[in-house]
Protein backbone atom coordinates (compact mmCIF):
# COMPACT_ATOMS: atom_id res chain seq x y z
CA UNK A 1 0.00 0.00 0.00
CA UNK A 2 1.35 3.80 -1.30
CA UNK A 3 2.13 5.73 1.66
CA UNK A 4 0.03 8.60 1.61
CA UNK A 5 1.91 12.24 1.36
CA UNK A 6 0.80 14.21 4.00
CA UNK A 7 0.59 17.98 3.33
CA UNK A 8 3.91 19.39 3.83
CA UNK A 9 4.33 22.40 6.84
CA UNK A 10 7.00 24.79 4.87
CA UNK A 11 9.38 27.21 6.01
CA UNK A 12 11.15 29.83 4.19
CA UNK A 13 15.01 30.10 4.68
CA UNK A 14 17.74 32.03 3.10
CA UNK A 15 21.38 29.33 2.89
CA UNK A 16 24.70 30.68 1.59
CA UNK A 17 26.55 28.08 0.33
CA UNK A 18 30.19 27.02 -1.81
CA UNK A 19 29.09 26.18 -5.13
CA UNK A 20 31.38 24.16 -7.39
CA UNK A 21 30.78 25.93 -10.95
CA UNK A 22 30.50 24.42 -14.45
CA UNK A 23 31.78 25.19 -17.30
CA UNK A 24 29.02 27.44 -19.42
CA UNK A 25 31.19 26.82 -22.34
CA UNK A 26 31.83 22.76 -22.09
CA UNK A 27 28.10 22.43 -20.87
CA UNK A 28 29.63 21.54 -17.27
CA UNK A 29 27.04 21.76 -14.73
CA UNK A 30 27.65 22.84 -11.04
CA UNK A 31 27.69 21.28 -8.46
CA UNK A 32 27.02 22.17 -4.67
CA UNK A 33 27.58 19.69 -1.82
CA UNK A 34 24.57 18.23 -0.68
CA UNK A 35 25.20 17.73 3.22
CA UNK A 36 26.92 21.52 2.93
CA UNK A 37 23.37 22.68 2.18
CA UNK A 38 21.69 20.41 4.75
CA UNK A 39 24.08 21.67 7.12
CA UNK A 40 23.30 25.30 5.78
CA UNK A 41 19.55 25.31 5.81
CA UNK A 42 19.60 23.34 9.34
CA UNK A 43 21.53 26.54 10.65
CA UNK A 44 19.12 28.67 9.23
CA UNK A 45 15.98 27.16 10.81
CA UNK A 46 17.99 26.85 14.10
CA UNK A 47 18.02 30.78 13.90
CA UNK A 48 14.36 30.81 12.70
CA UNK A 49 13.29 29.07 15.80
CA UNK A 50 15.36 30.71 18.48
CA UNK A 51 12.85 31.52 21.50
CA UNK A 52 9.92 29.45 19.68
CA UNK A 53 8.02 26.39 21.54
CA UNK A 54 8.63 24.45 18.11
CA UNK A 55 11.94 22.73 17.61
CA UNK A 56 13.77 22.92 14.33
CA UNK A 57 14.76 19.11 12.37
CA UNK A 58 17.96 17.21 13.98
CA UNK A 59 18.98 16.51 10.32
CA UNK A 60 17.73 18.46 6.56
CA UNK A 61 17.96 15.95 3.83
CA UNK A 62 17.66 16.84 0.13
CA UNK A 63 14.44 14.93 -1.81
CA UNK A 64 15.05 14.37 -5.02
CA UNK A 65 12.81 11.49 -6.30
CA UNK A 66 14.55 9.51 -8.89
CA UNK A 67 17.99 11.46 -7.98
CA UNK A 68 16.98 13.72 -11.20
CA UNK A 69 19.23 16.39 -9.98
CA UNK A 70 21.88 14.40 -8.01
CA UNK A 71 25.61 13.70 -8.76
CA UNK A 72 27.10 11.29 -6.64
CA UNK A 73 30.54 11.01 -8.05
CA UNK A 74 33.29 12.73 -10.52
CA UNK A 75 34.11 10.75 -13.70
CA UNK A 76 36.11 11.19 -16.80
CA UNK A 77 34.42 8.02 -18.49
CA UNK A 78 31.27 9.94 -20.50
CA UNK A 79 29.96 13.68 -21.09
CA UNK A 80 26.23 14.57 -22.26
CA UNK A 81 24.63 17.40 -22.69
CA UNK A 82 21.28 16.67 -22.94
CA UNK A 83 19.98 20.08 -24.49
CA UNK A 84 21.71 20.39 -27.19
CA UNK A 85 22.45 16.38 -28.04
CA UNK A 86 25.85 15.52 -27.66
CA UNK A 87 27.46 12.42 -26.47
CA UNK A 88 31.02 11.92 -25.76
CA UNK A 89 32.97 9.15 -24.90
CA UNK A 90 36.43 10.55 -23.38
CA UNK A 91 35.72 13.27 -24.94
CA UNK A 92 35.23 12.01 -27.86
CA UNK A 93 32.03 12.35 -29.86
CA UNK A 94 30.20 9.17 -30.69
CA UNK A 95 29.83 10.62 -34.29
CA UNK A 96 33.75 9.81 -34.85
CA UNK A 97 33.62 7.03 -33.07
CA UNK A 98 31.14 5.58 -34.53
CA UNK A 99 32.33 6.11 -37.67
CA UNK A 100 36.18 5.60 -37.51
CA UNK A 101 36.56 2.93 -34.55
CA UNK A 102 35.71 -0.40 -33.73
CA UNK A 103 34.18 -1.93 -30.78
CA UNK A 104 36.93 -3.00 -29.57
CA UNK A 105 39.30 0.39 -29.59
CA UNK A 106 36.69 2.04 -28.80
CA UNK A 107 36.44 -0.95 -24.99
CA UNK A 108 39.76 -0.04 -24.64
CA UNK A 109 39.39 4.00 -24.50
CA UNK A 110 36.14 3.46 -22.09
CA UNK A 111 38.32 1.08 -20.05
CA UNK A 112 41.82 2.91 -20.16
CA UNK A 113 41.29 5.83 -21.37
CA UNK A 114 43.24 5.80 -24.52
CA UNK A 115 43.17 3.51 -27.76
CA UNK A 116 45.48 0.73 -28.20
CA UNK A 117 48.93 1.99 -28.72
CA UNK A 118 49.32 -0.04 -31.48
CA UNK A 119 48.00 -2.85 -33.83
CA UNK A 120 49.41 -5.96 -31.67
CA UNK A 121 48.05 -4.18 -28.36
CA UNK A 122 44.41 -3.70 -30.37
CA UNK A 123 45.20 -7.26 -31.42
CA UNK A 124 46.05 -8.64 -28.18
CA UNK A 125 43.19 -6.31 -26.11
CA UNK A 126 40.73 -8.36 -28.90
CA UNK A 127 41.48 -11.73 -27.92
CA UNK A 128 40.98 -11.11 -24.31
CA UNK A 129 37.67 -9.50 -24.83
CA UNK A 130 35.99 -11.37 -27.40
CA UNK A 131 33.28 -13.78 -26.94
CA UNK A 132 34.16 -17.62 -27.37
CA UNK A 133 32.28 -20.52 -28.25
CA UNK A 134 33.62 -22.22 -24.76
CA UNK A 135 31.56 -21.78 -21.34
CA UNK A 136 32.07 -22.93 -17.67
CA UNK A 137 29.89 -26.06 -17.56
CA UNK A 138 28.31 -24.57 -14.28
CA UNK A 139 27.11 -21.67 -16.51
CA UNK A 140 26.06 -23.57 -19.55
CA UNK A 141 23.47 -26.18 -16.90
CA UNK A 142 22.27 -23.17 -15.95
CA UNK A 143 21.24 -21.90 -19.42
CA UNK A 144 20.05 -25.43 -19.91
CA UNK A 145 18.10 -25.15 -16.90
CA UNK A 146 15.88 -22.89 -18.59
CA UNK A 147 12.79 -23.52 -21.00
CA UNK A 148 14.06 -22.10 -24.62
CA UNK A 149 11.15 -19.64 -24.45
CA UNK A 150 12.33 -18.33 -21.04
CA UNK A 151 13.06 -14.33 -21.65
CA UNK A 152 16.95 -14.44 -22.35
CA UNK A 153 17.74 -11.65 -19.84
CA UNK A 154 16.66 -13.76 -17.13
CA UNK A 155 19.15 -16.64 -18.39
CA UNK A 156 21.30 -13.50 -19.08
CA UNK A 157 21.07 -12.75 -15.27
CA UNK A 158 21.37 -15.94 -14.09
CA UNK A 159 24.19 -16.93 -15.69
CA UNK A 160 26.02 -13.76 -14.78
CA UNK A 161 25.23 -14.81 -11.03
CA UNK A 162 26.38 -18.12 -11.50
CA UNK A 163 29.88 -16.70 -13.20
CA UNK A 164 30.98 -15.57 -9.42
CA UNK A 165 30.42 -19.03 -7.88
CA UNK A 166 33.06 -20.21 -10.31
CA UNK A 167 35.43 -17.10 -9.64
CA UNK A 168 36.04 -17.08 -6.06
CA UNK A 169 39.00 -15.46 -6.08
CA UNK A 170 37.27 -12.24 -7.31
CA UNK A 171 34.88 -12.39 -4.48
CA UNK A 172 35.81 -10.52 -1.33
CA UNK A 173 33.33 -11.72 0.84
CA UNK A 174 34.90 -15.28 0.74
CA UNK A 175 38.53 -13.40 1.43
CA UNK A 176 39.64 -13.28 5.13
CA UNK A 177 41.34 -10.70 6.93
CA UNK A 178 40.52 -7.21 6.70
CA UNK A 179 36.56 -8.08 6.79
CA UNK A 180 36.95 -9.04 2.97
CA UNK A 181 38.52 -6.03 1.83
CA UNK A 182 38.01 -5.11 -1.89
CA UNK A 183 41.70 -3.90 -1.57
CA UNK A 184 42.92 -7.89 -0.82
CA UNK A 185 40.91 -9.02 -3.80
CA UNK A 186 41.88 -6.33 -6.73
CA UNK A 187 44.50 -4.60 -5.77
CA UNK A 188 46.32 -3.13 -8.26
CA UNK A 189 44.91 -1.61 -11.74
CA UNK A 190 46.44 -4.01 -13.89
CA UNK A 191 44.54 -7.13 -11.99
CA UNK A 192 41.11 -5.01 -12.42
CA UNK A 193 41.53 -3.94 -15.96
CA UNK A 194 42.39 -8.09 -16.62
CA UNK A 195 39.29 -9.12 -14.57
CA UNK A 196 37.34 -5.99 -16.66
CA UNK A 197 38.40 -7.34 -19.68
CA UNK A 198 37.44 -11.06 -18.94
CA UNK A 199 34.44 -10.53 -17.72
CA UNK A 200 33.46 -8.77 -21.15
CA UNK A 201 34.13 -11.73 -22.62
CA UNK A 202 32.36 -13.78 -20.08
CA UNK A 203 29.00 -11.99 -20.98
CA UNK A 204 29.29 -12.02 -24.49
CA UNK A 205 30.03 -15.72 -24.38
CA UNK A 206 27.10 -16.05 -22.02
CA UNK A 207 24.92 -14.33 -24.15
CA UNK A 208 26.18 -16.09 -27.34
CA UNK A 209 25.47 -19.89 -25.86
CA UNK A 210 21.57 -17.89 -24.40
CA UNK A 211 21.34 -17.63 -28.57
CA UNK A 212 22.70 -21.48 -29.56
CA UNK A 213 19.77 -22.14 -26.45
CA UNK A 214 17.28 -20.29 -27.78
CA UNK A 215 17.41 -21.92 -31.31
CA UNK A 216 17.91 -25.57 -30.71
CA UNK A 217 21.45 -25.32 -30.77
CA UNK A 218 23.98 -26.62 -28.21
CA UNK A 219 25.17 -24.67 -25.36
CA UNK A 220 28.36 -25.96 -25.75
CA UNK A 221 29.21 -25.17 -28.64
CA UNK A 222 31.44 -28.09 -30.71
CA UNK A 223 33.30 -24.75 -32.52
CA UNK A 224 36.64 -25.87 -31.86
CA UNK A 225 38.83 -23.86 -29.88
CA UNK A 226 41.54 -23.33 -32.98
CA UNK A 227 39.01 -22.05 -34.94
CA UNK A 228 37.67 -19.01 -32.52
CA UNK A 229 41.38 -18.45 -32.03
CA UNK A 230 42.05 -18.22 -35.87
CA UNK A 231 39.75 -15.57 -36.29
CA UNK A 232 40.68 -13.53 -33.16
CA UNK A 233 43.39 -11.35 -34.50
CA UNK A 234 41.93 -7.87 -33.98
CA UNK A 235 42.71 -6.64 -37.52
CA UNK A 236 39.03 -6.22 -38.25
CA UNK A 237 37.48 -3.20 -37.01
CA UNK A 238 34.42 -5.57 -36.93
CA UNK A 239 36.34 -8.16 -35.21
CA UNK A 240 34.10 -8.17 -31.45
CA UNK A 241 31.04 -8.31 -33.39
CA UNK A 242 32.36 -10.80 -35.74
CA UNK A 243 33.33 -12.95 -33.11
CA UNK A 244 30.05 -12.51 -31.28
CA UNK A 245 27.94 -13.87 -34.61
CA UNK A 246 30.28 -17.11 -35.15
CA UNK A 247 29.95 -18.08 -31.14
CA UNK A 248 26.24 -17.35 -31.51
CA UNK A 249 25.58 -19.23 -34.53
CA UNK A 250 28.88 -21.43 -34.87
CA UNK A 251 27.30 -23.39 -37.94
CA UNK A 252 26.84 -20.17 -40.16
CA UNK A 253 23.27 -21.54 -40.71
CA UNK A 254 21.57 -18.01 -39.69
CA UNK A 255 24.68 -15.90 -40.60
CA UNK A 256 27.15 -17.81 -43.59
CA UNK A 257 29.99 -16.82 -42.27
CA UNK A 258 31.54 -16.10 -45.88
CA UNK A 259 29.09 -14.23 -47.19
CA UNK A 260 28.27 -10.17 -47.73
CA UNK A 261 25.29 -10.60 -45.48
CA UNK A 262 27.63 -11.72 -42.66
CA UNK A 263 30.13 -8.78 -43.14
CA UNK A 264 27.26 -6.16 -43.21
CA UNK A 265 25.75 -7.35 -40.17
CA UNK A 266 29.13 -7.52 -37.98
CA UNK A 267 29.85 -3.66 -39.13
CA UNK A 268 26.22 -2.98 -37.90
CA UNK A 269 26.47 -4.77 -34.87
CA UNK A 270 29.93 -3.54 -34.07
CA UNK A 271 28.49 0.56 -34.81
CA UNK A 272 25.24 -0.74 -32.16
CA UNK A 273 27.75 -1.87 -29.78
CA UNK A 274 29.62 1.69 -29.79
CA UNK A 275 26.29 3.62 -29.81
CA UNK A 276 25.37 1.59 -26.41
CA UNK A 277 28.64 0.72 -25.09
CA UNK A 278 28.13 3.61 -21.88
CA UNK A 279 26.02 6.62 -21.07
CA UNK A 280 26.99 8.02 -18.32
CA UNK A 281 25.52 7.06 -15.05
CA UNK A 282 22.34 5.62 -16.29
CA UNK A 283 19.60 2.99 -14.19
CA UNK A 284 21.83 -0.06 -14.72
CA UNK A 285 25.09 1.81 -14.11
CA UNK A 286 24.61 3.28 -11.17
CA UNK A 287 23.23 0.11 -9.92
CA UNK A 288 26.65 -1.61 -10.82
CA UNK A 289 28.12 1.49 -8.83
CA UNK A 290 25.70 0.68 -6.13
CA UNK A 291 26.53 -2.79 -5.70
CA UNK A 292 30.15 -1.85 -5.53
CA UNK A 293 30.22 0.53 -2.92
CA UNK A 294 28.84 -2.83 -0.77
CA UNK A 295 31.94 -4.55 -1.72
CA UNK A 296 30.06 -6.85 -3.85
CA UNK A 297 31.91 -9.46 -6.43
CA UNK A 298 32.09 -7.80 -9.79
CA UNK A 299 30.27 -10.82 -11.49
CA UNK A 300 27.35 -9.68 -8.82
CA UNK A 301 27.70 -6.07 -9.43
CA UNK A 302 27.31 -7.25 -13.43
CA UNK A 303 23.95 -9.28 -12.72
CA UNK A 304 22.40 -6.91 -10.68
CA UNK A 305 23.19 -4.33 -13.61
CA UNK A 306 21.70 -6.62 -15.81
CA UNK A 307 18.60 -6.94 -13.93
CA UNK A 308 18.33 -3.37 -14.12
CA UNK A 309 19.04 -3.02 -17.52
CA UNK A 310 16.19 -5.89 -18.30
CA UNK A 311 13.10 -3.11 -17.68
CA UNK A 312 11.01 -2.15 -19.68
CA UNK A 313 12.16 1.67 -18.92
CA UNK A 314 15.68 0.93 -19.54
CA UNK A 315 17.47 -1.80 -21.73
CA UNK A 316 13.85 -3.44 -22.85
CA UNK A 317 12.76 0.27 -24.64
CA UNK A 318 13.81 -0.88 -27.83
CA UNK A 319 11.86 -4.27 -27.40
CA UNK A 320 8.73 -2.08 -26.48
CA UNK A 321 9.31 -0.08 -29.52
CA UNK A 322 9.06 -2.82 -32.32
CA UNK A 323 5.99 -4.18 -30.47
CA UNK A 324 4.45 -0.57 -30.72
CA UNK A 325 5.30 -0.85 -34.16
CA UNK A 326 3.70 -4.25 -34.51
CA UNK A 327 0.33 -3.21 -32.56
CA UNK A 328 0.04 0.09 -35.16
CA UNK A 329 0.08 -2.24 -38.13
CA UNK A 330 0.44 0.10 -41.27
CA UNK A 331 2.20 3.60 -41.80
CA UNK A 332 -2.10 4.51 -42.60
CA UNK A 333 -3.07 3.65 -38.89
CA UNK A 334 -0.05 6.12 -37.28
CA UNK A 335 -2.96 9.14 -37.34
CA UNK A 336 -4.90 7.18 -35.21
CA UNK A 337 -1.95 6.52 -32.90
CA UNK A 338 -0.38 9.06 -32.67
CA UNK A 339 -4.22 10.70 -31.33
CA UNK A 340 -4.71 8.06 -28.88
CA UNK A 341 -1.22 9.16 -27.53
CA UNK A 342 -2.18 12.66 -27.44
CA UNK A 343 -5.23 11.85 -24.97
CA UNK A 344 -3.46 9.66 -23.21
CA UNK A 345 -4.57 6.09 -23.51
CA UNK A 346 -1.31 4.92 -25.05
CA UNK A 347 2.17 5.37 -24.83
CA UNK A 348 4.58 7.13 -27.46
CA UNK A 349 7.88 4.50 -27.06
CA UNK A 350 10.87 5.61 -28.14
CA UNK A 351 10.45 8.86 -28.03
CA UNK A 352 11.89 11.38 -25.57
CA UNK A 353 14.54 10.78 -22.60
CA UNK A 354 15.44 11.12 -19.38
CA UNK A 355 18.63 13.45 -19.93
CA UNK A 356 18.17 14.40 -23.85
CA UNK A 357 16.02 17.59 -24.61
CA UNK A 358 16.74 17.08 -28.33
CA UNK A 359 16.90 14.66 -31.03
CA UNK A 360 19.63 11.61 -29.60
CA UNK A 361 22.26 11.97 -31.35
CA UNK A 362 22.26 8.15 -31.45
CA UNK A 363 19.45 7.68 -32.93
CA UNK A 364 20.65 9.65 -36.20
CA UNK A 365 23.43 7.29 -36.86
CA UNK A 366 20.89 4.33 -36.23
CA UNK A 367 18.35 5.79 -39.22
CA UNK A 368 21.20 6.01 -41.22
CA UNK A 369 22.14 2.73 -40.24
CA UNK A 370 18.83 1.15 -40.68
CA UNK A 371 19.00 1.56 -44.00
CA UNK A 372 21.90 -0.25 -45.03
CA UNK A 373 21.26 -3.23 -43.01
CA UNK A 374 17.44 -3.32 -44.51
CA UNK A 375 19.11 -3.28 -48.14
CA UNK A 376 21.36 -6.27 -47.27
CA UNK A 377 18.17 -8.06 -45.13
CA UNK A 378 16.63 -8.15 -48.35
CA UNK A 379 19.46 -9.48 -50.84
CA UNK A 380 20.08 -12.49 -48.18
CA UNK A 381 16.28 -13.17 -48.40
CA UNK A 382 16.33 -13.04 -52.51
CA UNK A 383 19.03 -15.34 -52.25
CA UNK A 384 16.93 -17.89 -49.98
CA UNK A 385 14.04 -19.94 -50.86
CA UNK A 386 11.48 -20.22 -48.13
CA UNK A 387 13.46 -19.45 -45.15
CA UNK A 388 11.89 -16.60 -42.79
CA UNK A 389 13.81 -13.97 -42.76
CA UNK A 390 13.39 -10.55 -39.84
CA UNK A 391 13.06 -7.97 -42.70
CA UNK A 392 11.46 -9.16 -46.51
CA UNK A 393 12.44 -5.84 -48.22
CA UNK A 394 14.22 -2.88 -48.02
CA UNK A 395 10.94 -1.30 -47.13
CA UNK A 396 10.38 -3.37 -44.63
CA UNK A 397 6.56 -2.44 -42.96
CA UNK A 398 8.30 -1.74 -39.66
CA UNK A 399 11.02 0.88 -40.75
CA UNK A 400 7.98 2.62 -43.07
CA UNK A 401 5.66 3.19 -39.72
CA UNK A 402 8.87 4.17 -38.02
CA UNK A 403 10.07 6.57 -40.79
CA UNK A 404 5.94 8.08 -40.34
CA UNK A 405 5.64 8.41 -37.06
CA UNK A 406 9.10 9.75 -36.60
CA UNK A 407 7.77 12.63 -38.93
CA UNK A 408 4.64 12.73 -37.77
CA UNK A 409 5.01 13.40 -34.64
CA UNK A 410 8.51 15.88 -34.93
CA UNK A 411 5.84 18.08 -36.94
CA UNK A 412 3.21 18.03 -34.43
CA UNK A 413 3.70 20.95 -31.07
CA UNK A 414 2.39 18.38 -28.87
CA UNK A 415 5.75 16.46 -28.60
CA UNK A 416 8.15 19.21 -29.12
CA UNK A 417 7.02 21.48 -26.78
CA UNK A 418 7.71 18.33 -24.71
CA UNK A 419 10.99 17.65 -25.99
CA UNK A 420 9.89 14.23 -27.00
CA UNK A 421 12.37 13.33 -29.99
CA UNK A 422 13.14 9.54 -30.96
CA UNK A 423 16.00 8.40 -29.04
CA UNK A 424 18.77 5.47 -29.70
CA UNK A 425 15.21 2.96 -28.94
CA UNK A 426 13.58 4.19 -31.87
CA UNK A 427 15.31 2.59 -34.61
CA UNK A 428 17.64 0.11 -32.92
CA UNK A 429 15.14 -2.45 -32.76
CA UNK A 430 14.19 -2.17 -36.65
CA UNK A 431 17.89 -3.14 -36.77
CA UNK A 432 18.21 -5.60 -34.61
CA UNK A 433 14.75 -7.66 -36.45
CA UNK A 434 16.18 -7.48 -39.72
CA UNK A 435 19.49 -8.92 -39.00
CA UNK A 436 17.52 -12.09 -37.60
CA UNK A 437 17.60 -11.57 -33.92
CA UNK A 438 14.46 -12.21 -32.02
CA UNK A 439 12.63 -9.34 -29.88
CA UNK A 440 12.90 -10.47 -26.64
CA UNK A 441 17.29 -10.97 -27.84
CA UNK A 442 17.61 -7.12 -27.80
CA UNK A 443 17.99 -6.31 -24.46
CA UNK A 444 20.97 -9.11 -24.39
CA UNK A 445 22.84 -7.05 -27.04
CA UNK A 446 22.56 -4.31 -25.38
CA UNK A 447 24.07 -5.98 -21.73
CA UNK A 448 26.79 -7.54 -24.42
CA UNK A 449 27.91 -3.77 -25.07
CA UNK A 450 27.10 -2.15 -22.44
CA UNK A 451 29.37 -4.38 -19.73
CA UNK A 452 32.14 -2.01 -21.36
CA UNK A 453 30.97 1.37 -19.61
CA UNK A 454 29.63 -0.77 -16.32
CA UNK A 455 32.90 -2.31 -15.32
CA UNK A 456 34.78 1.07 -17.33
CA UNK A 457 32.60 2.91 -14.12
CA UNK A 458 33.77 -0.14 -11.65
CA UNK A 459 37.19 0.46 -12.75
CA UNK A 460 36.81 4.22 -12.09
CA UNK A 461 35.67 3.84 -8.58
CA UNK A 462 37.57 1.32 -7.18
CA UNK A 463 40.35 3.62 -9.08
CA UNK A 464 39.94 5.93 -6.02
CA UNK A 465 41.29 5.49 -2.05
CA UNK A 466 39.09 3.47 -0.08
CA UNK A 467 38.55 6.49 2.21
CA UNK A 468 37.39 8.69 -0.87
CA UNK A 469 34.34 9.68 0.08
CA UNK A 470 33.15 8.61 -3.37
CA UNK A 471 33.89 4.91 -1.97
CA UNK A 472 31.18 5.11 0.75
CA UNK A 473 28.66 2.58 0.35
CA UNK A 474 25.23 4.16 -1.15
CA UNK A 475 22.92 4.53 1.43
CA UNK A 476 20.28 7.08 0.38
CA UNK A 477 17.43 8.43 2.71
CA UNK A 478 13.54 8.47 3.02
CA UNK A 479 11.48 10.77 4.11
CA UNK A 480 8.98 8.89 6.70
CA UNK A 481 5.38 9.83 6.33
CA UNK A 482 3.64 7.06 8.40
CA UNK A 483 2.20 6.78 11.98
CA UNK A 484 4.65 6.67 14.81
CA UNK A 485 4.01 4.91 18.21
CA UNK A 486 1.27 2.55 17.78
CA UNK A 487 0.37 0.05 20.37
CA UNK A 488 -0.70 -3.49 19.15
CA UNK A 489 -4.42 -4.61 19.01
CA UNK A 490 -5.13 -7.23 21.45
CA UNK A 491 -6.23 -9.80 19.03
CA UNK A 492 -2.78 -9.43 16.61
CA UNK A 493 -0.77 -10.59 19.97
CA UNK A 494 0.71 -14.04 19.64
CA UNK A 495 2.55 -15.49 22.70
CA UNK A 496 6.46 -15.69 22.43
CA UNK A 497 8.30 -17.20 25.22
CA UNK A 498 10.85 -14.07 25.71
CA UNK A 499 9.27 -11.36 28.01
CA UNK A 500 7.59 -8.85 26.67
CA UNK A 501 8.97 -5.57 26.35
CA UNK A 502 7.06 -2.56 28.43
CA UNK A 503 6.44 0.42 26.94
Amino acid sequence: MASPKPKPHTEQVSVTVTVELGDAALGRAAAVPAAAVGRAVQTSLQEQHKGSDTPPPREVWLYDPGYVSTACCHSSITFIDGDKGVLEYRGYPIEALAASCGFTSVAHLLLEGTFPASVSARSLFAQSIEPKAGIHPLVGDVIQSFPRDAHPMTMLMSATAAMSACRPEWNPALVRGDGGSLRLVYGTRALRSHIAQECISLIGSAAAAIFRHMHGMSVYSERSAAVSVKHSTGASPNSFASAFLRAADPQGSIWPENSQQFAVFAEALDVLFVLHADHELNCSTAAMRHLASAGSDVLTCLAAAIGALYGPLHGGANEAVLNMLEDIGSPDAVEAYVASVKRQERKLMGFGHRVYRSYDPRAKLMRQLARKVLQEAADGHNQRSSEPTGADTTTDPLLLIAQRLEKRALEDSYFTERKLYPNVDFYSGVVYRAMRFPNVFFPVLFAVARSVGWLAHWMEMLDRDALDAERKIVRPRQVYVGHRQQRIPQDAMEKRSMPQAKL
